[in-house]
């Protein structure tokens, strides 16, 4: 009797993050417009808070609750919550660009 291997259906917002990454970043949007609208703090975010997060000198994401601050390294966001704690004392026109490695 052959082993058959199923994969479980991806949750909706995991699709829309693989379709928003498959998208090329550029110089001046690092990140897809489209993945910006649907990432969220996530320290907020699962305090039922919005979470919003602001794009910043095209290297960052700040959150306009909590103002932690995510950076983008390589194209990618790093939305780690002990990221964002690292900076969120951090004001704004202070945070390097690039950001550094971690």
């Amino acid at each position: 009797m052959p082993i058959v291997f199923a994969r479980a259906p991806a949750p909706a917002h995991t699709l829309l993050l693989e379709v928003a990454m498959s998208q090329t970043p550029t110089a001046d949007a690092p990140i897809p417009q489209d993945l910006l609208e649907i990432l969220r703090c996530p320290a907020c975010a699962p305090e039922g808070r919005e979470g919003l997060l602001d794009l910043v000198h095209n290297a960052w994401l700040v959150c306009r609750e909590c103002g932690r601050k995510y950076p983008i390294r390589e194209g990618i966001p790093v939305m780690l919550v002990e990221e964002g704690d690292k900076w969120q004392n951090t004001p704004v026109d202070d945070l390097p660009v690039p950001p550094p490695e971690a």
